[in-house]
């Protein structure tokens, strides 16, 4: 079986993982597309990234190497070169997979998507230019990355033990060193823990307990829109956010992530002005930030949000997840169901086998609850 886009990344699906042969299969494809790719990857996965290599050198192509780095620091990178492709080279959960992002380190679109699968299956299982391609060492800029979010120290709390748990070496080795010197003796504590990608955050502390990742983004987006500031966020996002902004007089920028369209990609851009809608150190950062400017602790913080819950549900079907999206959505967002209670949005996956139905509850029944007795409701097969 030949290598498929899938929601989480390329890979075999049958090996849910990628061979040297298929990483070089892919550095062609990708080298029919792109000039230039930026490429990061995890230090067990330098096989597959030599061969990624070489598929791209061979067609006389350019690799910048960000050499070990998190999916964030690779994003950064590709904001600051503004090159165009980024790939980076994932074993967080044991099988290696190959995870492309678009130019600033945004989602593919679907049209990109389309594009790089009909390149992987066309492209030939060697090419040779006339020229080779060059690698270029783009290390420095991953350190540039952990250079700027140094200033997360002054902003660390006098009163709390701070304790940031990940899977990813990197992300606990920057940590380690930054809270090195700080006194983490108190009886008071939070702990964050960031995923592997390094791109969510949840947290937790004895007063209010586990507190889930869109809740400390809705915290951070509450204060933009005390500043007077306006937040682009993605359709999925839940609504909270736009009745939180009306509360201050401000708006949330709802765009599609995966399209193509002048306005969806204006919004994203404006995205990038706020660093912590997709970096879980720049919203460990922020949420520092917010808490000494405010003189109050994350639970009082968290105390503020409304109570919600969410939920994303894969569902496997019989017959084409589009037309079941037409036949179950009444917007062009695609949200399957709305009122007091709840909301539910569907999407496509990636590799056009399943239906994504994400899902927000506002009071006592969960957002699964919610979710699953929709299902029961609807007709979806």
């Amino acid at each position: 079986m030949p290598l498929q886009i899938n929601d989480d990344g390329i890979y075999n699906n049958e090996t849910f993982s990628i061979s040297c042969s298929e990483a070089l299969t892919l550095g062609i494809a990708l080298a029919n597309i792109y000039d230039d790719i930026l490429i990061g990857y995890e230090k067990s996965n330098l096989a597959v990234y030599h061969a990624l290599c070489s598929g791209i050198l061979s067609c006389g192509k350019n690799i910048w190497n960000c050499g070990e780095c998190t999916q964030s620091q690779l994003r950064f990178c590709m904001q600051t070169t503004k090159i165009n492709s980024g790939i980076y080279i994932d074993s967080s959960f044991r099988n290696i997979k190959i995870i492309p992002f678009s130019r600033f380190g945004f989602t593919l679109s679907t049209n990109e998507e389309t594009i790089l699968s009909e390149s992987m299956d066309t492209a030939k299982k060697y090419a040779i230019a006339e020229q080779t391609g060059t690698v270029t060492d783009a290390k420095t800029l991953c350190n540039m990355y952990c250079s700027q979010y140094r200033m997360i120290q002054k902003n660390l709390p006098a009163d709390m033990s701070v304790r940031v748990n990940s899977t990813n070496p990197i992300i606990k080795k920057f940590f380690t060193s930054l809270l090195h010197e700080y006194k983490n003796n108190f009886s008071d504590e939070i702990v964050f823990n960031i995923s592997s990608d390094g791109m969510r955050v949840s947290a937790y502390c004895d007063e209010c307990g586990f507190i889930f990742h869109e809740k400390l983004l809705l915290i951070c987006c509450e204060y933009e829109f005390e500043k007077g500031n306006d937040v682009p966020l993605p359709h999925s996002f839940p609504i909270i956010a736009d009745k939180i902004a009306g509360n201050n007089n401000r708006y949330t920028y709802r765009y599609d992530p995966y399209s193509e369209n002048p306005d969806d990609l204006s919004k994203k851009m404006i995205s990038l002005e706020f660093p912590f809608l997709n970096d879980g150190i720049a919203l460990i950062g922020k949420l520092f930030e917010i808490m000494k400017k405010k003189s109050k602790t994350i639970s009082e913080l968290t105390k503020e949000i409304p109570n919600f819950s969410t939920t994303m549900k894969y569902v496997e079907l019989r017959k084409d997840p589009e037309a079941t999206i037409k036949q179950v959505t009444s917007s062009k967002n695609n949200v399957c169901f709305n009122d007091e209670n709840g909301r539910i949005i569907a999407r496509k996956s990636r590799n056009g086998k399943s239906l994504i139905l994400m899902a927000e509850s506002y009071n006592t029944e969960t957002a699964e609850e919610f979710c699953n007795n929709w299902l029961l409701k609807s007709d979806i097969r």
